[in-house]
């Protein structure tokens, strides 16, 4: 949920040459969200952006504009469930994802079957 934090989940989550990197992302309004944006931006990743059920949370539509305006793909189903849903759906067998932001969007997917 920090900058260093998140370069070394980075740096360990590279999909194999015939796959994506995914991430499904939720974080604090007090934490460097530009940061993270701009590193998922440099490894090309795919973000679903996801509202956490916190006061402290940055909705989910402005990760998804702010990831936007780096070039990331992004876009912000409402939950940790519908991101799984989504990345199910669409991942390809060799793409990975991220689950990153926050320890709380961590918490939400594991939540999740």
């Amino acid at each position: 949920h920090n900058a260093d934090g998140w370069r070394a989940a980075l740096a360990g989550a590279h999909p194999p040459a015939d796959g994506r990197l995914w991430a499904l992302v939720g974080v604090m309004r007090d934490k460097d969200a530009g940061t993270l944006a701009d590193l998922l931006a440099v490894h090309g990743a795919r973000v679903l952006a996801v509202g956490l059920d916190s006061d402290r949370a940055l909705p989910a539509g402005d990760v998804a504009d702010m990831l936007r305006q780096r070039g990331v793909v992004a876009d912000a189903p409402r939950s940790a469930a519908e991101a799984l849903a989504v990345f199910r759906r669409f991942a390809g067998p060799h793409d990975r994802m991220l689950v990153t932001g926050s320890h709380q969007t961590v918490a939400a997917v594991l939540r999740e079957p």
